[in-house]
């Protein structure tokens, strides 16, 4: 009985937090600066870690870059937010994220940029957009699996968003990010991938009494004489070697 009383606790509480958000986003951001929101989402993912007992540990920070194109591997809806915990982006989503309940709000009202692969036009419309906010010196963050994983495999990079950062002239910072338990060994739990529902992923990360996120900033790659594939073979290898390195 007091593991389900705990459970809803810690639901309800980030229900509260997730409407709070929302909130925030209608009633504030319209007044707010560029910098002003990028903090305020930098603080509202920060408690949503708490809340989710995600301790986050970041490895070789300084290697960070200032702006560009950030990539990194996938392994939950977790991901945008411990990255934002760390150094707010705007993220390259796919279109459906849009119709998740409650963060398909907070991802669509936060700068994100979206995009579809069946739609040829929607995704060139999507790979200017993302060009030209690179140009600007913004910070673009997307996950070239194009899938998330259970965090055990490093599945195989996708190159069609690499040429954004070529046409703006703009370095790639890859980054690896691992969930682990207090043990030290890989929290599946943290975990969103295959038909796995939200609810269902959200639930059993709260099981969890404490999760370890670890997220490694990697060597930048800056090389504008790289071809897109060029760029996408040596992030996978410096990700790949990363994780290898941390089992």
């Amino acid at each position: 009985m007091f593991p389900r009383l705990c459970l809803a606790s810690r639901l309800l509480c980030i229900g509260i937090h997730l409407w709070a958000g929302c909130l925030k986003i209608a009633c504030l951001f319209p007044f707010l600066s560029e910098r002003q929101r990028s903090e305020q989402v930098q603080k509202w993912s920060v408690i949503l870690l708490r809340l989710c007992r995600v301790r986050l540990h970041l490895h070789h920070a300084d290697n960070a870059l200032h702006h560009g194109l950030y990539v990194c591997n996938h392994i939950s809806w977790l991901d945008i937010f411990v990255i934002n915990a760390w150094r707010p982006c705007a993220f390259v989503c796919k279109d459906d994220v849009k119709s998740w309940f409650i963060i398909g709000y907070l991802v669509s009202n936060t700068g994100n940029i979206f995009i579809s692969r069946s739609n040829k036009k929607m995704a060139a419309a999507a790979m200017e957009n993302i060009s030209q906010r690179l140009k600007k010196y913004e910070r673009i963050a997307f996950f070239p699996e194009g899938t998330s994983s259970d965090g055990s495999v490093l599945l195989p990079f996708k190159s069609y968003v690499f040429q954004a950062a070529l046409d703006a002239g703009t370095p790639v910072q890859p980054l690896a990010l691992r969930y682990l338990n207090h043990d030290k060994t890989l929290c599946r739990a943290a975990a969103y991938y295959g038909d796995m529902s939200l609810w269902q992923s959200l639930c059993a990360l709260l099981r969890c009494p404490e999760t370890e996120a670890h997220l490694s900033v990697l060597n930048p790659i800056d090389d504008t004489a790289e071809n897109r594939r060029g760029l996408c073979e040596r992030s996978y290898q410096a990700v790949s070697e990363c994780l290898a390195d941390t089992k």
